[in-house]
């Protein structure tokens, strides 16, 4: 491990994975400069994380969830025509899994490819995990039932502009990605004053 920036990098990444996550952020840009906003609305960003009844300390487990898309997707976001999915996930071994993988085929879902050791680049890794696990830490619950009450209650707090700012955000991300041509996003370089960019 090396300290890149103000956290430590999980992995000292090779300049082939680098040029990867340049190529993903400024395929990705591309297509939000062709596409606008339209592109945005059709992204499904998906993860999964592991909760606790009580979480005292920061760390993060990671725990497989299976869900029925279709059926979450027709109730979350009506207007959204599934016949125009895009599916953008994290780069976890269930994710790339051939049963995952055809899954997502036979649903006709587009797949958003993305860089590989790249949490800082996954709006679920980047923003809504860490919201959701600040607003519960610290708190104790009976069961799953209380935990998965005050999830919900949570995730419903976040409005339409809090998801549009992650957006914006993530579109920053790949910006800078580009940038520093594939390095880490998170805190690197303070002298180059890219959170404007």
């Amino acid at each position: 491990m090396s300290k890149v920036s103000a956290r430590w990098a999980l992995k000292l990444l090779s300049e082939e994975e680098k040029q990867t996550r340049s190529r993903c952020s400024a395929v990705f840009l591309e297509r939000y400069a062709a596409e606008g906003d339209e592109f945005l609305d059709r992204i499904v960003t998906t993860d999964e994380t592991c909760l606790h009844h009580y979480d005292l300390e920061m760390k993060a487990l990671s725990s497989v969830l299976k869900r029925d898309y279709v059926n979450v997707l027709k109730r979350k976001r009506p207007a959204l025509d599934l016949d125009r999915v895009i599916l953008h996930q994290d780069n976890a071994p269930v994710h790339r899994a051939n049963s995952t993988q055809l899954e997502i085929t036979l649903l006709g879902f587009e797949l958003l490819e993305h860089p590989p050791y790249s949490p800082d680049l996954a709006p679920m890794d980047f923003r809504t995990f860490p919201e959701i696990k600040t607003s519960l830490r610290g708190q104790r619950f009976h069961d799953v039932a209380d935990l998965t009450l005050a999830t919900s209650r949570k995730v419903s707090q976040l409005d339409t502009d809090w998801y549009r700012e992650t957006f914006t955000k993530w579109i920053a991300r790949h910006q800078k990605y580009v940038a520093l041509c594939g390095d880490y996003v998170e805190k690197v370089r303070r002298s180059l004053d890219l959170d404007n960019v």
